[in-house]
């Protein structure tokens, strides 16, 4: 959940039960209105699945009912880790859940009484529903609604609770260029709240800074057709180290490559599919290749062109996308002590940007 402040949520309507013969009921378990305990207060803002309407006790909610409450949801589920977290100093579970597709889930629920605050599919494919149910739409309907204001390949969603009161659907959808795009919804009447592009390095814009902390997919291998996809972008290179890790809501895979003559480079690639987001070196950055493919420059033919536009010695170069959206390799070359120059070359089509670097 990315709720800045989640003891500020304002009261609403009683929540609804979450086992099915709660739901049919026509009375919910209301909560008393004098409780203005963080548990009950957010149980009273109409959360996904409902709420058995508990307040906030004094023997929490146990690891074991909440991965049992998470398996209600998905009964198909791997439980792969539950660990307690916490959002604005209000004790939660966050528990990590696989799908027999390779798919993964995140849940977020508040330990006082198993109200649920936040889901995030961080892993596709995202093949499966879920029907949230309190006037919340389903994933499906949000899912086909997101690519309506935005048509592409979904590789993350989220559905968080904000400060206002208002549950909201979040989508990452990667553009036919490869650029991923951010889609904000009501996730009540699905109206797009927001629509922005998604790069590396873009500011969260308020978001909890604290998210990027949670940055290990637990139960996760680096898939066969991943890893042979990214040892041809850099031939003679030998994998060393493959990590996960989240940055800027997106989930990567981080790979080591290290070359015969020590060569060292870094890569990020989308966990879902693969999509080379970003590579690396400062080590030896005059040796070696990596080929992108999809008709893109190669690291050789960029590194030439960047060199002829300003010749000197290079200090290291990157690949990665501009938050213009566009793709480009830039290289740090240093021509004197005190003067250093940034050279761009755009890797789809060539052409070259120097600038001095201040």
């Amino acid at each position: 959940m990315r709720v800045p402040h989640l003891r500020a949520v304002m009261t609403g309507a009683a929540a609804l039960c979450f086992t099915q013969a709660c739901a049919d009921s026509t009375t919910a378990p209301a909560i008393n209105p004098a409780d203005t305990s963080p548990a009950a207060t957010v149980a009273n803002a109409n959360p996904p699945f409902g709420s058995n309407g508990a307040p906030a006790s004094s023997r929490p909610l146990s690891a074991d009912s909440a991965a049992a409450r998470v398996k209600q949801i998905l009964p198909t589920a791997q439980i792969l880790s539950t660990r307690t977290d916490d959002e604005d100093d209000i004790p939660t579970w966050k528990i990590h859940a696989g799908l027999p597709s390779g798919a993964r889930l995140s849940f977020e629920l508040l330990q006082a009484n198993g109200v649920i605050i936040s889901i995030e599919g961080e892993v596709g494919p995202f093949d499966y529903d879920l029907t949230p149910g309190n006037g919340i739409a389903s994933l499906s309907t949000a899912m086909a609604a997101a690519k309506r204001a935005q048509p592409g390949t979904v590789v993350k969603w989220e559905l968080e609770l904000e400060d206002d009161r208002r549950w909201e659907y979040e989508f990452y959808i990667r553009d036919a260029q490869g650029a991923v795009w951010e889609i904000e919804l009501d996730a009540r009447t699905l109206a797009v709240l927001e629509r922005k592009p998604k790069g590396l390095g873009d500011d969260d814009q308020g978001k909890d800074d604290d998210d990027d902390k949670d940055d290990v997919l637990t139960g996760m291998s680096l898939p066969d057709s991943i890893r042979q996809r990214a040892v041809a972008m850099v031939t003679g290179a030998t994998l060393r180290k493959v990590e996960t890790e989240r940055e800027d809501g997106l989930h990567l895979w981080k790979l080591d490559f290290e070359g015969p003559s020590g060569l060292e480079i870094k890569m990020r690639l989308l966990v879902g599919d693969g999509t080379l987001i970003e590579a690396e070196s400062d080590d030896k950055p005059t040796e070696g290749n990596l080929r992108p493919g999809q008709g893109l420059l190669d690291l050789t033919t960029a590194r030439t062109r960047a060199l002829a536009a300003r010749s000197g010695t290079l200090e290291e170069w990157k690949f990665s996308r501009t938050k213009r959206g566009t793709l480009e390799w830039r290289f740090e070359i240093e021509v004197s002590d005190d003067d250093d120059y940034i050279v761009a070359v755009n890797a789809t089509t060539g052409v070259v940007t120097v600038t001095r670097d201040d």
